[in-house]
C-alpha cells in the first residue's frame, strides 16, 4: 500500500460510489437450436445445400469491420439487441486499460478501495456505512460488488487487484485461501478479510502461499454470540426447550455459534433439551433459504419450543419471522445483528440480538490504517493481525423480558468480556 504522505490535505481526489449488482456483473446467453424433418424429395435437398453453401460463402466474404460494426451494435440478424456472453474468465480480464483510466486507480495520489462481498456474509448495510464514512474522509474511490457465489468473488478480488486497488475487502471467503493467497501475489496491496480467519503464514507456506504483513483479518465473537443467545433462551422459555436455527455446518462461523449457543443454555440449565439444526447444503446458499427456514420453525414450534434463535443470513432472518406468525407466546431471539432494524416483521416475539460488534469496526481499521495508527504486524502464532470485536446482547425494550433477566445477562456479557466466563 502506498504510504499515508500520498494523502495531501486539501488535494481534491478522484471520487466515486458504486455498488454493483451480481447480475450486472455477469451474465449467460443461451441460444436454441431449432430441428427439422429430413426433406423427402432429393432434388428439393440438393437445391437447399446449394443455397445454404452460397449462403456461407457470402457470409465468409463480409468485411472484417463490418462484422465488428455489428458485434458493436449488439444486434442480431432480426435488428434486436443481444446481450453479450461475459464468462468468469472475460469477468476477470475486466480490469482493461480504458477502465483502469477511468477509476485513475494507478494514480498515486487516488485511493481506491474495493469491497467484494460473498452471499451468506455480514449485511452489506453495516460495511456501506462504514465506507461511506471512509469515502467523506479520505476522499476515495470506492466500489462494491455483491458476489453471486465463491467463485464470483475470486474473481472480482483478482479484478480489483489488477486494477491496481489499495485496499481491497473481502467479506465470506469461507476458507480464508483466497485473500491469503491474494496478499502473498499482492504484496503493495492491503486486504482487509472480513468475517473469516485467513489461513495463518505457516499452513499457507504448505500451499505455496506466504501470508504476508499486508493482510488484516476481523474476526468476530460468534461463540459468544451463541452464548449470549442460549443463556437468554434458557432464562425466558417456559417448557425447558428452546431450538437454534443455523446456516451450512461448513462455514466455522455457524459451528461455533452452535458451541457457544449450547453451553449459554446449558450454563442456565444443564437439563434444558436443545433443538439445534444446521441447514443441511454444505455452501453459502445456506444461507439464502426462507423456505427451510420456516419448515425447520414451525416443526420444533410443534415439538414444545418456545424460544427459537436464529442464525445466518436471509435463513436466520426467516426463523424470527416464522415465530412471529405463530400463534401463542413464542419467543424469537436474533443474532450477529440488530433484528429490531433489520428484521421488524419479527418484532411481535423478538425478545433480543446477540450481536458481533459490527458497527463501525470497518471504518476504525481503515483509517487506523491510512492514518498511520494501527501497523499490519504478525503476532507470535504466525497468524495475521486480528481484531476482534466482542459480542453484545441488545434486549428489545418492552419485550415483557423481566428485570432480574437483563441483570443476570449484564454480568454474564461483563464476564465474557473480563474473560471470566469461557463460552466453550
Amino acid at each position: 500500500m502506498r504510504s499515508p504522505d500520498w494523502l495531501v490535505p486539501g488535494t481534491r481526489l478522484a471520487t466515486g460510489f458504486e455498488v454493483l449488482p451480481a447480475d450486472s456483473q455477469m451474465m449467460a446467453s443461451t441460444h436454441a437450436i431449432s430441428t427439422f424433418r429430413p426433406l423427402r424429395s432429393w432434388p428439393v435437398l440438393t437445391l437447399v445445400v446449394a443455397v445454404l453453401l452460397l449462403a456461407a460463402s457470402c457470409s465468409n466474404n463480409v468485411p472484417d469491420d463490418a462484422k465488428g460494426s455489428a458485434v458493436s451494435n449488439g444486434q442480431n440478424d432480426a435488428g434486436t439487441e443481444q446481450e453479450p456472453s461475459l464468462t468468469p474468465e472475460l469477468l476477470a480480464n475486466d480490469s482493461s486499460e480504458s477502465a483502469q483510466t477511468e477509476r485513475g486507480c494507478e494514480n498515486t495520489e487516488t485511493l481506491c478501495i474495493g469491497l467484494a462481498i460473498a452471499p451468506g456474509a455480514v449485511p452489506l448495510s453495516y460495511l456501506l456505512g462504514d465506507l461511506e464514512q471512509i469515502e467523506a474522509k479520505h476522499d476515495s474511490i470506492v466500489e462494491v460488488l455483491e458476489a453471486e457465489d465463491v467463485t464470483h468473488l475470486r474473481y472480482k478480488v483478482q479484478d480489483f487487484a489488477e486494477e491496481s486497488f489499495d485496499i481491497i475487502i473481502v467479506a465470506g471467503d469461507p476458507t480464508g485461501l483466497l485473500v491469503s493467497r491474494s496478499a502473498a501475489a499482492y504484496p503493495d496491496t492491503v486486504f482487509v478479510a472480513v468475517e473469516n480467519v485467513p489461513t495463518a503464514a505457516r499452513e499457507a507456506a504448505a500451499l505455496d502461499a506466504v501470508t504476508a504483513t499486508n493482510l488484516v483479518s476481523l474476526s468476530f465473537a460468534y461463540q459468544d454470540s451463541g452464548f449470549l443467545a442460549g443463556a437468554l433462551a434458557a432464562l425466558t422459555t417456559e417448557t425447558d426447550k428452546v431450538a437454534a436455527i443455523i446456516g451450512p455446518d461448513s462455514d466455522p462461523a455457524a459451528a461455533k455459534f452452535k458451541t457457544g449457543f449450547e453451553a449459554g443454555a446449558q450454563f442456565i440449565n444443564p437439563q434444558i433439551q436443545l433443538f439445534t439444526s444446521f441447514h443441511p447444503t454444505p455452501t453459502a446458499t445456506g444461507y439464502h433459504d426462507p423456505l427451510w427456514a420456516s419448515g425447520k420453525t414451525r416443526q420444533v414450534i410443534e415439538q414444545g419450543v418456545d424460544v427459537v434463535v436464529g442464525f445466518g443470513g436471509i435463513t436466520g432472518s426467516a426463523v424470527l419471522v416464522e415465530a412471529a406468525r405463530q400463534s401463542g407466546s413464542v419467543l424469537c431471539i436474533g443474532t450477529v445483528v440488530d433484528h429490531q432494524v433489520m428484521t421488524p416483521e419479527a418484532s411481535r416475539c423478538l425478545s433480543g440480538s446477540a450481536e458481533v460488534g459490527l458497527d463501525g469496526i470497518l471504518f476504525r481499521t481503515i483509517d487506523a490504517l491510512l492514518e498511520g495508527d494501527q501497523p499490519i504486524t504478525t503476532d507470535v502464532s504466525g497468524a495475521p493481525w486480528t481484531s476482534p470485536s466482542p459480542a453484545t446482547l441488545s434486549i428489545v425494550s418492552g419485550a415483557q423480558i423481566s428485570g432480574d433477566v437483563v441483570a443476570q445477562m449484564d454480568e454474564i456479557t461483563e464476564a465474557l468480556h473480563r474473560g471470566t466466563l469461557s463460552s466453550n
